[in-house]
């Protein structure tokens, strides 16, 4: 579709449906997706150390990480940093605490009662290829769990199982290709399962990827993309490194459009009008740089 800016948007709703839009009107649903395009996501990522999680982030969301705010060098304080991307960027929390002692519950309890309801998305990062998930079990299970049900909005949280390149047999893996053999496929599967099982939460919730051989990554992108609000959705798409499948590509243009619908309804009172802004956004490529163009 060709590019087109507010005005030339406005100009066609009202010649398809014979309505005229105040200016008004206009300029609050203008307003309104400002404010969206200004959001900058959160993300929260839980691990130990050395399970990868700077590789995935990196992957993920780009290489351009600046530490903002490391208030205390310290592992018991979360660690912040701002992924700049374009003109906005997304907030990356690393959050501590496991296989820490009981002593620093109470501690670390308040401290999540505090960061879990500011996160749009959270990923605990685990390495694929070890059984030993005891202290992340504890962990999640006594503290993290508990403040996610308290939780008024539900928070997106996937499990990710990353250096599956390792799992055995290792020596099977496709090199060339970055992927896993049959046999691999088959234990990676029930790496899932098992996984699952441990957490008590459902499989489609665990997604085996390798961060350093971007196998998995577009995988993972979609699970989150599609679990997330359309609002968030749209604009953590934005940000994301990893090319968009195809199917991840048509949810985020029908968010779009979802989300032009709603504002021209809420703002007109016109369904007619509503119709007409949505099929215009289920149409365009891609809606962050249309959108942004009318300012």
């Amino acid at each position: 579709m060709t590019m087109m800016d507010g005005r030339d948007f406005f100009e066609e709703l009202e010649k398809q449906t014979g309505q005229e839009i105040p200016n008004a009107q206009k300029e609050a649903i203008k307003e309104r997706l400002r404010n969206i395009l200004k959001y900058e996501p959160t993300v929260g990522i839980f691990g130990k150390t050395g399970v990868g999680k700077s590789t995935l982030c990196n992957a993920l969301f780009g290489n351009d990480v600046f530490p903002v705010d490391d208030i205390e060098a310290c592992t018991r304080n979360p660690q912040e940093a701002i992924m700049k991307i374009g003109g906005s960027g997304i907030k990356l929390l690393d959050l501590p605490g496991v296989a820490e002692n009981q002593e620093r519950d109470d501690e670390y309890r308040r401290l999540y009662e505090s960061f879990l309801p500011k996160i749009d998305l959270a990923l605990w990062v685990l390495n694929g290829s070890t059984r030993d998930y005891g202290p992340d079990e504890r962990f999640y299970k006594e503290l993290i769990k508990p403040q996610i049900e308290n939780l008024k909005s539900p928070l997106v949280f996937f499990f990710v199982l990353n250096w599956i390149d390792q799992i055995k047999p290792s020596e099977e893996w496709d090199k060339v290709n970055h992927r896993p053999s049959d046999k691999q496929k088959e234990n990676i599967k029930r790496k899932i399962e098992a996984t699952a099982k441990t957490f008590q939460i459902d499989a489609t919730k665990v997604i085996a990827v390798s961060a350093e051989e971007k196998y998995g990554l577009p995988a993972l992108v979609q699970a989150f993309i599609f679990a997330l609000p359309k609002e968030q959705r749209v604009i953590m798409n934005e940000k994301i490194q990893i090319p968009p499948t195809p199917e991840t590509k048509k949810k985020v243009e029908e968010s779009w459009g979802e989300i032009l619908e709603e504002l021209v309804v809420e703002y007109t009172g016109s369904k007619a009008l509503g119709k007409v802004a949505k099929k215009v956004g289920n149409l365009v490529e891609s809606a962050v740089d249309w959108v942004k163009s009318w300012f």
